[in-house]
């Protein structure tokens, strides 16, 4: 399989240009946006432009002539105009008041009570607008509850210790024995990665807290096999996944679901048998189930009820977990922040242990006018079906034709008010540059989606865009879409789904020598399995991993994956091995010691620095690693020599990254989340070409 090394890299020279050589920041004797003081989404100085108005999905940018049409932002709105004007007003009368009877010295309603203290008024009426939402199930056992909170990271963290509280009751959850782990999906979100389920591991995998370090396997297209029909990959998957529960059901306290994925795999709904079979046998062993529809919830994914109002994806699945999540725009989508989880059921476990969720703080469900909002978009809910129905007519024919016209170049798929668009390559540096080549695009055609890392967008528009004048949005964006994949000249071998890696087992080989040789592979075979004195299985892996890799041999990549996992070694650092990129551990940890002392080995034949190797090994144990690396080289070779096999099984592991591991691999340019805006901004392209030997010296290749 051929290799565009040059495109791939012209987006870590891209990332150099607005990273490295980034221009002067404008300070100034006085604060603000202007002077590049907000540190915000993306990189300082590398802000997007101040947003003057909006009238539906029409921005106006400062500074531009035109103004942009966004498809929704990542589904922060869902209603635009007087819809918006009628969900807002409530609070807003009640800001009046309060505003006139302050300016008189007068008692006023309260805006916000901080938890400690009451809650407001409107708490009430919140509450019993939430209720005819909830799945019929739980409305008929009553044993339910709400927490509040600011934004959808934290309705999952409270979420998550609802749930194990009310499965676990009595449980000492503090003993080193407690089921309190976090089982994620391998491509998943539920907020900012540093510290969230999901995601990558930018601060260490000791900042996500409960979050298991190994993932579930999951439906993606980064997951499936060639000539693979979606029975047999999803009866492989189900094998998987229980044998993942297997493995880890004694850690595990809770298993967490993305009914339809947002922009970790850009906007695919799961197959809902294959969903159902997944949360059954999590429940099936005792584990708590929470399903994260902080994104597609809301009547967004535009599926039919099943009992109740269909808000929630989880109802009309009949999916029955223990609790959902909500957020983004169920304050209004105009800046009056809530969300939420709801405990479906064990809300009696709760009351009669004198428990309550432990995620709280002070504006924790605390403003007045986020739960007017809340209540009068959710008792309008149903009356808006009709209009999600209206805008999958208005997108789904332009992106299912997008996806013919590609050859699969660019994968589509969605439902309701969330779809979405994934470039198909196989390498993610290609999906990345490609991802590039569409941000200019659609500046210059003055149409935003919201971008995916993983490669590609996605789109949420409000409920109440113009149809018409969504269409001719998404048709602009799809003609961007067709120019970047002609332009990319990918080959049809390049596109995903991955070819099926080679299966390894010492018993027998793939090879396609003569049966002469046969000894001799399984000698090699042998080696590879054996354990390493002095160093621990994850070191053993992480040493195999790079030595795999390195020599690019199938038979020993595949063994080394293995024992990665059964080491628990993190998919975030098993996928960076697999692209020869620098893995997220900590600098001064073990693991990264062992990770560059081996990189030294094979790259320089000999440690260059070997003072932190030692100090963190001991002699035994870079002694050890020395040999390891030597046996290890010597199977490699000797499996390259006697079998022919043409598979490539790291790109599958390549492929397991997702947004925050993207923000990972980019940040070896030293430009962090930089590259995913920078061609927007007009980044010029032949700079950007001649940043690319800066760049390559800043962030080759480990190999």
């Amino acid at each position: 399989m051929q290799r565009r090394h040059s495109t791939a890299w012209l987006v870590l020279s891209t990332a150099a240009v607005s990273g490295l050589r980034a221009p002067p920041l404008r300070m100034s004797a006085g604060p603000g946006y202007e002077t590049d003081r907000f540190a915000g989404r993306y990189a300082l100085g590398k802000n997007l432009p101040t947003v003057s108005t909006k009238q539906g999905m029409q921005f106006a940018w400062r500074g531009k002539d035109q103004p942009v049409r966004v498809l929704g932002g990542a589904s922060s709105e869902v209603l635009g105009g007087k819809n918006l004007a009628d969900v807002l007003r409530k609070g807003f009368e009640i800001e009046e008041r309060a505003f006139h009877a302050l300016e008189r010295g007068e008692a006023a309603e309260p805006l916000s009570v901080h938890t400690s203290a009451g809650v407001p008024q409107a708490l009430d009426d919140f509450l019993e607008a939430l209720q005819p939402h909830l799945p019929q199930w739980a409305q008929t056992e009553d044993d339910w509850c709400v927490n509040l909170q600011a934004e959808g990271s934290s309705a999952v963290h409270a979420a998550i210790d609802m749930a194990i509280q009310a499965t676990q009751p009595g449980a000492d959850l503090t003993a080193p024995t407690a089921r309190t782990r976090v089982a994620c999906g391998a491509s998943s979100y539920h907020g900012p990665a540093s510290t969230s389920p999901g995601g990558g591991i930018p601060l260490g995998a000791a900042a996500k807290g409960l979050t298991h370090p190994v993932r579930y396997p999951v439906p993606s297209p980064f997951l499936r096999y060639r000539e693979e029909s979606d029975a047999e990959f999803h009866e492989r998957l189900l094998a998987e996944y229980m044998e993942y529960l297997d493995t880890y059901e004694h850690e595990l306290g809770v298993v967490l679901f993305e009914p339809q994925w947002g922009s970790s795999v850009a906007s695919t709904p799961w197959p809902p048998q294959l969903l159902r079979a997944y949360v059954t046998e999590a429940k099936r062993r005792g584990l708590a189930v929470i399903c994260d529809e902080v994104m597609c919830g809301l009547g967004r994914h535009g599926q039919d009820p099943r009992g109740a109002t269909g808000c929630f994806l989880t109802e009309c699945w009949d999916l029955r977990p223990d609790a959902v999540t909500f957020g983004k725009s169920i304050g209004g989508g105009a800046g009056h922040l809530l969300s939420g989880a709801i405990l479906l059921t064990g809300a009696s476990q709760l009351a009669q242990s004198s428990r309550t969720a432990l995620q709280s703080h002070t504006y924790a469900g605390s403003s007045a006018r986020a739960l007017c909002n809340g209540a009068a978009l959710l008792n309008r809910l149903t009356s808006l079906r009709t209009n999600v129905q209206a805008v999958e007519k208005a997108v789904k024919p332009t992106l299912d034709k997008l996806r013919h016209d590609s050859g699969g170049r660019v994968l589509t798929q969605g439902q309701g008010a969330l779809w979405g668009g994934l470039f198909a390559h196989s390498d993610l540096a290609e999906r990345t540059a490609a991802n590039v080549a569409l941000k200019k695009k659609c500046a210059e055609r003055g149409v935003l989606p919201y971008f995916v890392p993983v490669g590609g967008f996605m789109l949420t528009p409000r409920y109440d865009d113009d149809p018409a004048l969504l269409t001719s949005a998404v048709e602009d964006l799809a003609q961007c879409c067709l120019e970047v994949v002609e332009e990319m000249s990918w080959s049809t071998d390049d596109l995903l789904p991955l070819a099926k890696p080679a299966e390894v087992t010492i018993t027998s080989t793939t090879t396609t020598t003569t049966s002469a040789s046969e000894p001799i592979v399984q000698e090699a075979l042998a080696e590879l399995e054996k354990p390493c004195e002095h160093l621990s299985d994850r070191d053993r892996a992480i040493v195999q991993l790079n030595t795999a890799y390195y020599h690019r041999c199938p038979q020993a990549w595949s063994v080394a994956a293995k024992h990665a996992r059964a080491a628990s070694l993190e998919d975030e650092a098993i996928a960076a091995l697999a692209r020869g990129a620098a893995p997220p551990f900590a600098p001064t940890s073990r693991d990264a010691a062992v990770h560059a002392s081996t990189v030294s080995l094979l790259r320089n034949r000999g440690l260059s620095r070997s003072e932190s190797a030692l100090a963190l090994l001991g002699a035994e144990g870079v002694a050890s690693l020395v040999q390891l690396v030597g046996r290890q080289a010597s199977s490699a070779l000797t499996l390259n020599v006697f079998d022919q096999t043409t598979e490539q099984p790291w790109e599958a592991d390549a492929a397991l990254l997702t947004d925050a591991e993207l923000a990972a691999l980019v940040a070896m340019a030293g430009a962090a989340d930089d590259a995913d805006v920078c061609l927007q901004h007009g980044c010029d392209m032949d700079e950007a070409i001649l940043a690319e030997k800066e760049a390559a010296e800043v962030a080759p290749e480990l190999y």
